[in-house]
């Protein structure tokens, strides 16, 4: 026989209470004076045994009924059959998370995050299912769980092993990545191992403010999965972090703004700021006090460009992860721009008038013009067309000058033809343009717009999105009508079917064609938004080098530059990345884009013999939000806490669920109770009995 609430049975302890009154003597109520011995001291009556059980049947009757109404307290029944086993419960699944984002870097955190895994797997049992997954801004899979139904456990000791080799990143935390792609395991393996077991992810991490929870926004989150929030914490929170942000108040393009941020917690205000470089050397900037809770900006201007300092490093604050924003050191790139027959004439001023106003030099770009009139054989500067980077050309050079222009185009220049009505010997420039002939066509009063527009076209580029695709503001008033060669490419077209702009690829540079001018008698384009960055975009290709430098944080992938609008990736010469550790690495010839941006520095990008380009990579800002997240903000996104029972609580509470069916089909404890007042009923009548009976009462020694 077993019972469901056995607690009850400590209720039989009241059988004590019989025993208790059966032991008590009473003095007898009856009293009769006699004069003889009213002056003496009375005295209890002498006992031969001092304690004495009379009645024994009633003893046991009401001793018996206590224990029956006990035994009905603690709900008996026979168990049909034996007791469950560990097979009835579904496996148990654990997920140890462990983040290994840039702010784990600071002090012991990720020795206390190691420490809590192991931890947490050596209390797992032989049968369980584990999975272990690290993250910063993307998610790893050391050891993941068994997809076999027959479930072979992992190995244990092979992944605290994998654990204890893996150190923390420089990526950011991305918690909510991190959190659906282990929640939706539990749904891929309840699909493929055929049970549909709970899922316990056990979440070890700083929980750092700064962490990513985008993709937790509408995420539906499965009930089945709970989170066990494991907290890790340093005893120094001091903390500063230092980034470059943008300022479009600063006039000298050249200045740097660089902003330096205190946690509220420190208890550091005094820091000194330093340039430094890949030898060591050191610039010394001004200290900078900065109270806790605060932010400062200050405008910086990078010093000597020779000793080439790359980075600004953060003096005074204990936690270092963070103290580093690396720069790549500015390059003022030189662009030669060349105008054919434009600027003498009084109707080309217009045109040469808004290229200058279009194209202005800057701290990283140095411009020269060139004004030329066509077929001019008494050049002070012979050698400008053999090195020019953007060809202007409007009217028909000569044939020896044309050569030069194509030679310079070969070698990756640009040139941008106007095509006109108005030429007197249009066979040579037409041919270089890619026209096969113009169509006398007869000119009507109406504009003309630009239609079928080639925005997937790298000159298109900046005009892409629906806030900036809108041309139909351009007018145009004179248009050339012109037929192309098979091997020019249309970019755009009139309104009235007739090419508006084209392209012609000669060697590695290229060679554009207008219907038409800017000219505000020709056309609106250059008083329209569209022009300065149309322009831009022909001197950004008209560069026979990269691309600008660009920055990045960590584990951002850098896209390869483009030369023409030709991606470096389709060109066949070796192309190959100098990393911060002086290790360099092989590009594949099909790759776009660079994506082991996994450490901090300055990487170095080269195509060739000569053409290089530097970009920095930094750690994120957002690493540097060190504050610790509640965690009614992951309940807030719907995020279910807590903790699973174990397998033997499972089970436990299985047997109690299958004890309390039997139980409550049988109903013992109704007969016991009728058991009880059965016996009750009897004592009744035999203690009624005994109590009328005179000679028992004397027997008894008690007095009615």
């Amino acid at each position: 026989m077993s019972f469901l609430t056995i607690l009850f049975g400590l209720g039989a302890l009241g059988i004590a209470f019989p025993i208790v009154f059966h032991l008590i003597r009473r003095t007898p109520r009856g009293r009769q004076d006699f004069s003889s011995l009213m002056f003496l001291d009375p005295s209890p009556p002498r006992l031969s045994r001092r304690s004495r059980l009379d009645d024994l049947l009633l003893l046991l009757l009401r001793s018996s009924v206590i224990g029956l109404l006990a035994l009905a307290f603690m709900r008996p029944f026979l168990r049909q059959t034996p007791a469950l086993d560990a097979s009835v419960v579904p496996k148990q699944r654990v997920a140890i998370v462990v983040d290994r984002s840039a702010s784990m870097r600071r002090g012991d955190l990720w020795k206390q995050a190691i420490e809590l895994a192991e931890m947490r797997l050596r209390a797992l049992t032989t049968v369980d299912d584990f999975a272990v997954y690290v993250f910063d801004d993307s998610v790893q899979e050391l050891v993941g769980f068994s997809t076999d139904k027959a479930h072979e456990p992992n190995n244990m000791e092979v992944a605290i092993q994998q654990l204890q080799e893996i150190e923390p990143g420089w990526g950011a935390s991305n918690l909510a990545a991190a959190l659906t792609e282990v929640a939706d395991k539990r749904n891929e393996l309840s699909t493929v191992a055929g049970d549909a077991a709970n899922l316990q992810v056990v979440l070890i991490s700083d929980m750092q403010v700064g962490s990513d929870l985008e993709l937790l926004q509408g995420f539906e989150w499965p009930q089945a999965v709970q989170v066990d929030v494991q907290y890790v914490a340093v005893t120094d929170e001091n903390n500063a972090s230092l980034q470059i942000v943008q300022n479009t108040e600063t006039e000298n393009e050249n200045q740097l703004n660089l902003r330096v941020t205190n946690e509220e917690t420190s208890d550091r205000q005094q820091f000194e700021l330093n340039w430094q470089n890949a030898l060591g050397e050191k610039f010394p900037l001004e200290s900078m006090y900065v109270p806790a809770g605060t932010r400062r900006i200050q405008t910086l201007t990078p010093p000597d460009a020779s000793k080439q300092f790359d980075r600004i490093v953060l003096a005074g604050d204990s936690n270092a992860f963070d103290n580093i924003h690396y720069v790549v050191p500015l390059e003022v790139t030189e662009f030669d721009i060349v105008g054919i027959e434009l600027g003498d004439a009084s109707k080309d001023a217009e045109l040469s008038f808004f290229l200058s106003k279009a194209l202005q030099s800057s701290a990283t770009r140095k411009i020269e013009f060139h004004w030329l009139k066509a077929e001019s054989n008494n050049k002070s500067e012979p050698f400008i067309l053999a090195s020019g980077d953007l060809f202007f050309i409007n009217g028909t050079p000569s044939q020896s000058e044309l050569d030069e222009i194509t030679g310079a185009v070969s070698a990756g220049a640009v040139a941008f033809v106007l095509v006109s009505n108005s030429e007197t010997d249009q066979s040579r420039i037409l041919k270089f343009a890619g026209v096969d002939r113009i169509n006398n066509v007869a000119q009507s009063d109406a504009y003309r717009l630009l239609v079928d527009i080639a925005f997937e076209h790298w000159l298109f580029r900046p005009f892409a999105t629906q806030q900036f695709s809108d041309f139909t503001n351009i007018h145009f008033w004179k248009t050339t009508n012109a037929t192309l060669t098979k091997d020019s490419q249309e970019l755009a077209r009139f309104d009235d079917g007739s090419p508006a702009l084209w392209e012609l690829t000669v060697g590695k540079g290229k060679i554009y064609g207008l219907a038409s001018s800017w000219r505000s008698e020709d056309s609106q384009l250059a008083l329209s938004t569209k022009f300065v960055p149309f322009i831009n975009q022909l001197l950004e290709a008209g560069r026979k080098s990269l691309r600008p430098n660009t920055a990045l944080v960590v584990n951002s992938p850098w896209r390869l530059p483009e030369i023409d609008g030709n991606n470096l990736a389709s060109n066949a010469i070796e192309r190959s990345i100098l990393r911060p550790d002086g290790t360099v690495e092989t590009l594949a010839e099909n790759a776009s884009e660079y994506p082991n941006t996994d450490t901090p520095g300055i990487y170095t990008f080269s195509h060739g013999v000569d053409e290089r380009q530097s970009f920095a990579v930094n750690v994120a800002p957002s690493e540097s939000q060190l504050e610790p997240m509640p965690q009614d903000r992951l309940q807030g996104l719907g995020v279910v806490l807590g903790t699973q029972p174990t397998r033997e609580a499972q089970l436990a509470s299985l047997q109690r669920l299958q004890d309390a069916e039997f139980e409550d089909r049988q109903k013992l404890w109704k007969y016991l109770v009728l058991a009880a007042i059965v016996l009750s009923l009897l004592e009744l009548i035999i203690s009624g009995i005994k109590t009328r009976n005179p000679m028992q009462l004397a027997n008894t020694g008690v007095t009615p």
